[in-house]
This record gives C-alpha cells, sequence and structure tokens, in this order.
C-alpha cells in the first residue's frame, strides 16, 4: 500500500483529487490533505509519504518551496506538481527538486491517473532494487565471512604462502602491519547464548577481530593491527562479556604480537600454551617470549610443525621421530636443561590440542616434570608420545585418503551453494575443521578455499561459453551472491574479467 498526500489551497480541487485517486488507484491511502505549504511538510514529516500531489500556487509557503524542504528530510519522497500556471520558470524550479511530473489544472481524469501511476510504478522499482541490494549485501556478507573464517583457519595452521596470503587479504580487503592471536576458552557447560555474547563482543569491539571456527570448547581470534597492547586488548573484551554474563568465567591465552602473516601460526601456539599454563586466580594470561632468542623460537616453531605434521597424518613411526630429533637438536640449539624443560613443556601442551581435535584424550601425567636428569626427562615426556602413536597404531576410525576423496566429491556437487564452508565440508565427513584443513591440504595440496574458488571458476568458465548465460545468472549458478565480487574472484584467477573472457572466446571463433 502506496502512501499519499494531498496539497491544494483549494477544497474543491482536494476533493476531485481524492474521488479520482479512490476510484481508479489500487493499493493507494491517501494518508492526508494540506491546504498550504506549511501543513504540507508537518503531515509528511509525521506519516512519510511515498508521493505528494502538491499544487505551487499557495499563500505563505509555495509548493516549490515546500518541495525543497520535504525532499532534505525525506529524499525517497516522490511529488507530481499540479499548477494553472503553464510557465517555464515554475517548471524550471521543480525539475531542480527532482520532480519529473508537472500537471496543468485542470488536468483529465486520465492523464491525473497515468501520472500517478508512472511515478508508483518507479517507486516500486526503487523498492525492489533497494531489496535485492540490500539480499546482496547480506548474503555477501555471508560469503565473506565464511571464507574470512577460512583464511583465518589456514593463517593459525600455517597453510598458506607468502603469497596467497598477501592475495586472499586483498580479496577480504585486509592489509596487516601486525597482528596477535587470542584463544578464549568457556566451560564445556557453557550454554549456546554465551557464545554468541562472546561473538558479539568481539564483533563489535574497537580493533578489527577475525574470528576463526570452535576447536572443541576453545575460540581462537585473530586482532589485526591492533590499537593497543595485548593485554590491554583482552582485558578490555573481558570486562565487556562479564557485563553481560557475569557468572560464566572467560579464560584468555594471548600470544605474541608478530608483524609479518607467516608467524600468525607462532602467536596462535604461544597463545594455546599461555591458556593452558592461565593460573586459577588469573582469566588472562600473555605468553612471554623474553625465555628464548628469535633463532631458538624458530627452531622450536620449526620442530612442533614437523610433529603436529605428523600427528595429523597419523604417522606414528614419523611422530617419535621427530620428537627424537627434537631432543637430540634441542641440546645443540638450547644447550640449557631449563630451556629445554621448557620447550618440552610447550610441546606437549601443543601436541596436548592436536590430539584433542582428533578425538584422543591425553593422560594427565606429567611425572616428567619431576625428572632430575634431561634423559629422564626426555623418557617420561615420550611416554606422552607413545601414547598417542598407539592410536595411530590401532585401525585409524576413517581412512584418511577415502575421507578427503568423499570431502571432494561433496565440494563437486555442491559448490554452487553459497553457504558451502569448509566447517560444513568438515562436518559432513565428520571432523573438527582445524583436522580436515590439514587433511586436505596434505592430500590435495592445495587449501579449501582455493580448491572452491578453482572449481566454481572453472564452472563459470564452462557457461561463459554459452552466449545465452547471462554473467549475472553464471555469477549465482556458481555460488557466488555478488556480480561484482563474482568478477573480482574470476579476474583474480583467470587474470582477465568475466566479460573480457568472453570476448575472448567470441574472437577466437
Amino acid at each position: 500500500m502506496y502512501k499519499l498526500l494531498i496539497v491544494d489551497d483549494e477544497a474543491v480541487e482536494r476533493q476531485a483529487l481524492r474521488m479520482i485517486i479512490r476510484q481508479s488507484v489500487e493499493n493507494a491511502q491517501i494518508i492526508g490533505e494540506a491546504e498550504n505549504g506549511r501543513r504540507a511538510i508537518e503531515l509528511a514529516e509525521r506519516e512519510h509519504p511515498d508521493l505528494i500531489l502538491m499544487d505551487i500556487k499557495m499563500p505563505g509557503i509555495d509548493g516549490v518551496e515546500a518541495v525543497r524542504i520535504i525532499k532534505k528530510r525525506l529524499p525517497d519522497t516522490k511529488f507530481i506538481m499540479i499548477s494553472a500556471f503553464d510557465t517555464f520558470e515554475y517548471a524550471r524550479q521543480v525539475m531542480q527538486q527532482g520532480v519529473k511530473e508537472y500537471l496543468l489544472k485542470p488536468s483529465p481524469k486520465r492523464e491525473i491517473v497515468d501520472a500517478i501511476h508512472r511515478v508508483l510504478k518507479e517507486i516500486e522499482t526503487e523498492r525492489r532494487v533497494k531489496e535485492e541490494q540490500h539480499q546482496l549485501r547480506t548474503k555477501l556478507q555471508k560469503a565473506l565471512d565464511f571464507a574470512q573464517s577460512e583464511w583465518v583457519v589456514s593463517l593459525l595452521m600455517n597453510h598458506l604462502s607468502e603469497e596467497n596470503l598477501k592475495e586472499w587479504g586483498e580479496v577480504f580487503d585486509l592489509t596487516m602491519r601486525s597482528a596477535f592471536v587470542m584463544v578464549f576458552s568457556l566451560p564445556e557447560s557453557t550454554n549456546k547464548s554465551s557464545y554468541a555474547a562472546l561473538e558479539a563482543v568481539l564483533k563489535n569491539a574497537d580493533e578489527q577481530i577475525l574470528i576463526s571456527p570452535m576447536s572443541r570448547f576453545n575460540m581462537p581470534s585473530l586482532v589485526m593491527n591492533p590499537s593497543a597492547p595485548p593485554k590491554a586488548v583482552a582485558t578490555s573484551i573481558l570486562s565487556h562479556f562479564r557485563a553481560r554474563h557475569p557468572d560464566v568465567p572467560l579464560r584468555i591465552g594471548v600470544g605474541t604480537q608478530q608483524w609479518h602473516m607467516n608467524k600468525i601460526a607462532l602467536s596462535y601456539r604461544q597463545a594455546l600454551i599461555a591458556l593452558e599454563n592461565t593460573k586459577p586466580d588469573a582469566l588472562i594470561n600473555c605468553y612471554s617470549d623474553e625465555f628464548f632468542t628469535d633463532r631458538e623460537i624458530d627452531f622450536i616453531f620449526q620442530c612442533s610443525q614437523q610433529i603436529i605434521d605428523a600427528m595429523r597424518l597419523g604417522h606414528s613411526g614419523q611422530l617419535i621421530q621427530c620428537f627424537e630429533d627434537f631432543y637430540h637438536q634441542a641440546q645443540q640449539q638450547l644447550g640449557q636443561e631449563n630451556k629445554i624443560k621448557r620447550a618440552t613443556e610447550e610441546l606437549l601442551v601443543l601436541i596436548k590440542h592436536v590430539a584433542a581435535d582428533m578425538g584422543i584424550e591425553m593422560k594427565n601425567d606429567e611425572a616428567y616434570r619431576s625428572a632430575q636428569s634431561i634423559d629422564q626427562w626426555r623418557r617420561l615426556a615420550l611416554k606422552q608420545i607413545a601414547f598417542i602413536a598407539a592410536h595411530f597404531d590401532d585401525p585409524l576410525p576413517f581412512d584418511v585418503k577415502e575421507t578427503m576423496v568423499r570431502a571432494k566429491q561433496h565440494i563437486d556437487e555442491h559448490y554452487f551453494m553459497k553457504n558451502l564452508s569448509l566447517e560444513e565440508t568438515a562436518e559432513h565427513v565428520g571432523l573438527s575443521p582445524f583436522y580436515f584443513s590439514k587433511l586436505f591440504k596434505e592430500t590435495f595440496h592445495m587449501n579449501y578455499i582455493d580448491y572452491l574458488t578453482q572449481l566454481r571458476i572453472e564452472k563459470a568458465k564452462e557457461l561463459i561459453r554459452n552466449p545465452e548465460n547471462s554473467l549475472k545468472e553464471i555469477c549465482f549458478d556458481v555460488g557466488y551472491r555478488d556480480p561484482n565480487y563474482f568478477s573480482r574472484v574470476f579476474k583474480k584467477v583467470v587474470g582477465i574479467s568475466p566479460s573480457e573472457y568472453r570476448k575472448s572466446l567470441i574472437t577466437k571463433k
């Protein structure tokens, strides 16, 4: 139903217009009548009409001035100007205000009805376009959120090359000067409202925070280009969360601030270690890297990467060998017993988290902490590693290659779905997003998001070959919901835009 306002200083004219509209214009509701410009402004501000039929020559504020004032306050309102004076100056003034319909008194009924229908059709078109744009923006934001979430997982898991990091950063319009990772932990008994509240706090924070999919009961988050030190950011998040849920204990592990994207995985592992070592009376624990030199940190990071890779691939022999190699090299790289012990404890924390993602609950056997020598320390720590390796020696609950092929088939069959996320696909094959992401990369030598993008673009190229398919339809058919975003991704992968690609096919023919 469209709301109409009639403005004319002559009562008989208002009555005639009211009768014509009620008899000949459907879906129109006359929400008021005004006898002058001032009254028209008051009614417009109160009722927000879609269309105003405005007389030009009125006492006090005339129609031209009233249009100017109302347009400024209600830019979407449309006008049909009605005047007994056929002068160019009047027409010119109202056209400057964006008025397109100008009727002379007395006008035939048919002319009035046709003018109203033209304007209402314009309003309908504008509403439809705005609704489509709103839906596109909403869908695009959801698609970007999914893709961005997967990009964050790849950063945390150290799955992206420097080149891919830069390219996807450009797609998401993200420029990293520095960043650090926080891992939030809520009790197992926490209900969904607490998780939703935490997400809301992170999204509304003053900082740019990218949220990763949940890993068991932990929520990793990446803070980009922080404006405050890591502890201050974590303290602010905790304060806002406790204002909503004062009785829910939220623990936060905070990694160190990094200045290179390929070090985000290091900050994530530090956040996990800090979270594990959070003291009972403290809800925030920030990792301190002052214990090790930069060279020692790089050594420990590389060793942890090899051990974690062996775990996720289910290689028991390689897992034990990597741990033995770490101890052998640690004596040369770290030297001091206290550093070797500290590095071992941190490795075991990471191993515990990875094992939990794989469904393996490690025993809380910390007898190695009381070891009297490095060799005894190594043997006791190795018992923990052997416990995990034993799970790999048993028949695995799934065949890695078969499971990944099944996941790939799921992607191939549902690539056109707008919400086909890494999380959804991982759930389809019964794995955690973190574990699935690593296995997918190891099996197919590319990231999930890269494979999905490549598949969609290849399907798009096939559809473009048919000249009857519009580029907008192709965009929707391959899983994108915004033609501009689709064009950007297509150009990034192919090197030219979809329209240029179509022209090149025609040229070849």
